[in-house]
């Protein structure tokens, strides 16, 4: 009977041990933050030129025009931004998720 009690005591010490000793591993990503940015991001958008055809009012009307197309060119990479963001989100969310895993499940 004594040998019983010191078993199940033994047994319940060591899942106690086994539980504290363990810890989930979460590893960092093999490619790092700058992956998930966009590449055009390092190139610079530059201004529009006025010309100087003569004609003042043509000169900047071509201005604006060319001006606005800079402006697309930053709205683009506005919304490369918000993308990179939900990128870190989604990722962020699945090694959040590893870690709440129960503990039960060891695997994937």
């Amino acid at each position: 009977m004594q040998y019983a009690v010191k078993t199940i005591l033994l047994c319940a010490m060591l899942m106690l041990v086994v539980g504290c000793a363990t810890s989930i591993q979460v590893r960092a990503q093999s490619e790092g933050c700058s992956s998930l940015i966009a590449g055009r991001w390092a190139e610079d958008v530059p201004s529009a030129v006025l010309g100087d055809s003569g004609d003042a009012a043509l000169d900047w009307q071509l201005f604006g025009i060319e001006q606005t197309g800079q402006l697309k060119i930053s709205n683009r990479d506005k919304s490369d931004a918000l993308e990179t963001i939900r990128r870190y989100e989604g990722r962020d969310a699945q090694i959040v998720g590893r870690i709440n895993r129960p503990w039960w499940r060891f695997w994937s």
